[in-house]
């Protein structure tokens, strides 16, 4: 899916990494203009590409917000990659979101910048939090540990999978975020569990824990769209 798709006027430019990758990224506005002075960033999961997050960005613009879209290297129309499926996430997916958080804030300047991010993008999302530099972070089937997730999968699915050496320290960096965060977590997800979100929602007094009765990253589907962008709204 593309913007026009939806009916959506955006600008597709590349975004360059440090290390020579070329992203694809799709920056909207809201007809209106951006009456909240805020955009998101959205970080997407290890599946598909960036298309499947325009239903979030239709509704995020019908409510005054910018919103920007992009692709990790591997996906999409960025450039290509030697992606290993075996691998939970390539630390390199850092490096393209810190880059599209730097071009956001140098090149666009839309005010605050908040992140919605989807299971792997919540991990990048807190590994690239110090260089983002982002004012809030929406996060849907949160990753607590890297380590923990790849033992689930293990458990639930029999296969072994590959974590990069910055694991360990990749996974620590939720914690440190001082900036707030709303979750939205699964009651019954065995892989980002409700207890995992519950531990991450306790860590600080500017979080806030909703849940859903649904399948992983079904949040938007069981709570509906509208109310789901309501409650980042109300959070707001």
């Amino acid at each position: 899916m593309r913007p026009e798709h939806f009916n959506l006027a955006y600008e597709e430019v590349k975004v360059n990494t440090p290390d020579g990758y070329a992203l694809n990224v799709w920056i909207m506005e809201p007809a209106g203009g951006n009456t909240r002075g805020f955009s998101f960033i959205i970080a997407g999961s290890d599946a598909g590409n960036m298309g499947f997050s325009l239903p979030y960005a239709f509704h995020l613009l019908n409510q005054g917000f910018g919103v920007i879209t992009f692709d990790y290297r591997g996906f999409g129309e960025s450039s290509d990659f030697a992606y290993n499926p075996d691998n939970l996430y390539h630390a390199e997916y850092i490096a393209d979101f810190v880059a599209v958080c730097k071009w956001v804030r140098a090149e666009k300047q839309p005010g605050k910048i908040g992140v919605l991010a989807f299971s792997m993008g919540t991990l990048i999302a807190a590994a690239g939090y110090e260089s983002a530099e982002y004012d809030l972070l929406v996060g849907e089937a949160v990753i607590k540990s890297p380590e923990l997730v790849a033992q689930r999968i293990k458990l639930q699915k029999g296969k072994d999978l590959i974590l990069p050496e910055s694991a360990k320290t990749d996974g620590a960096k939720l914690s440190s975020i001082e900036v707030p965060i709303l979750l939205f977590a699964s009651v019954s997800d065995p892989i980002t569990t409700l207890e995992d979100n519950q531990e991450i929602a306790a860590q600080r007094p500017n979080r806030k824990l909703l849940t859903f009765e649904g399948e992983h990253l079904r949040g938007a589907y069981a709570l509906g769209i509208e109310r789901y962008v309501a409650e980042i709204v109300d959070f707001l």
